[in-house]
C-alpha cells in the first residue's frame, strides 16, 4: 500500500480497517499498519495519541461500511416494510460477511450506537453514513405510512437494534444457513413487536 505526503493518516486507519477485516479488533495495531504502509512505527503515532486513538478510527470505518451494506439493501426496495425488513436482514447478514469488521465496529465504543439510538446528534454526526440513522430514518418512514402507530414510534429503534445487533452478534461466525430460522423469527419478533 502506498500513500501521498500528507494523506499517512487515512492510509494508515485503510490499512487497520483490512486488519479488522481480517481478525478483528485484536489484530489492529499501529505497528502493523504502519509496517503495511511502510513507514515506522513513531511516523504513525504521530498522527494518533495512542492505539486506542487508531482503533477508534478504524472502527468508525467499520461502522460506516455497516450502514453502505444497509443501506444498499434498503435502497433495493420501495415498500416501507420491506426496506425495514432489508435493513435489518442486511445488519446480521454483515456478521456472516465481514465478523471482523462487525466486531471491530463495536468493541471499542459500544456507547457510540446507543448514543446514537438516544438522540445525541452530536455522536450521530461523527459516521457519515451512519448506521443508526440509517434504522431511525426507515423507521420514521414506517411511522409516516402508517405501519407504526404514533404511539408505537418512540424507542421503536432501540427494540429493532437490540434484537437485530445482538442476534448479528451471536451469529457472526457460524453457518449461515443454519442460523437462517433464527434469523427469520428474529425478524418477525421485531415486526411483531413494533407493527402491532
Amino acid at each position: 500500500m502506498s500513500y501521498h505526503h500528507g494523506n499517512l493518516a487515512p492510509a494508515l486507519v485503510a490499512a487497520g480497517f483490512t486488519l479488522a477485516r481480517q481478525g478483528g479488533t485484536a489484530s489492529v495495531t499501529v505497528r502493523e499498519a504502519a509496517r503495511r504502509v511502510g513507514v515506522s512505527a513513531p511516523a504513525a503515532y504521530r498522527h494518533f495519541e495512542d492505539r486506542d486513538a487508531f482503533v477508534a478510527q478504524v472502527a468508525r470505518c467499520c461502522r460506516q461500511e455497516l450502514a453502505r451494506t444497509m443501506m444498499t439493501a434498503r435502497d433495493r426496495h420501495r415498500s416501507p416494510k420491506r426496506r425495514f425488513r432489508a435493513t435489518g436482514r442486511a445488519y446480521i447478514e454483515f456478521a456472516f460477511d465481514e465478523p471482523g469488521l462487525l466486531e471491530c465496529a463495536f468493541t471499542p465504543h459500544q456507547a457510540h450506537a446507543w448514543n446514537a439510538i438516544a438522540g445525541a446528534t452530536e455522536e450521530c454526526a461523527a459516521d457519515d453514513p451512519d448506521a443508526a440513522r440509517v434504522l431511525i430514518d426507515v423507521l420514521d418512514e414506517l411511522h409516516a405510512a402508517g405501519v407504526i402507530s404514533t404511539a408505537q414510534r418512540p424507542g421503536a429503534e432501540l427494540v429493532a437494534w437490540a434484537s437485530v445487533h445482538g442476534l448479528a452478534m451471536l451469529l457472526a461466525g457460524t453457518d449461515r444457513v443454519a442460523a437462517a430460522p433464527a434469523i427469520e423469527r428474529v425478524l418477525d419478533g421485531v415486526e411483531a413487536a413494533l407493527f402491532g
